[in-house]
């Protein structure tokens, strides 16, 4: 099926009475058929054509909001895949640097300062 690119809905039926559209009349005249009847039949085969085609542009715009969403849910799919390998990728690397770094992770103890000139301090026997 041929993709349309203009909407059907907004054409406008011409006036198939007009001296344009002589020509095309003129095969369908004959001893029942008048000039009027001839330009009624043309606007019925364009009325029959246009309801056509705009079932198949409504075909046509279901198509393409139904691939839209599928490639909205591919898209987001490879997004949350990639969210997800990358989260394993840091836990693994902040894993492997707390291995590698303990003694940076080591908590300071909240004590209080010594006070080396009020204390005693010892000393023991072998340093001396």
């Amino acid at each position: 099926m041929n993709r349309l690119v203009t909407d059907p809905n907004l054409e406008q039926c011409p006036n198939f009475s007009s001296a344009m559209f002589q020509a095309c009349r003129t095969p369908l005249l004959n001893h029942t058929t008048d000039d009027a009847q001839a330009a009624d039949t043309l606007r019925d085969f364009w009325l029959a054509t246009n309801a056509a085609l705009k079932v198949q542009w409504q075909v046509q715009l279901d198509a393409d909001a139904l691939e839209a969403a599928d490639q909205q849910h591919l898209l987001d799919e490879a997004t949350d895949q990639r969210l997800q390998t990358q989260k394993a990728q840091d836990a693994i690397l902040t894993k492997e640097d707390r291995k590698k770094n303990c003694i940076h992770l080591i908590p300071i103890p909240d004590r209080l300062r010594p006070k080396w000139a009020m204390d005693e301090v010892l000393v023991a026997d072998f340093a001396l």
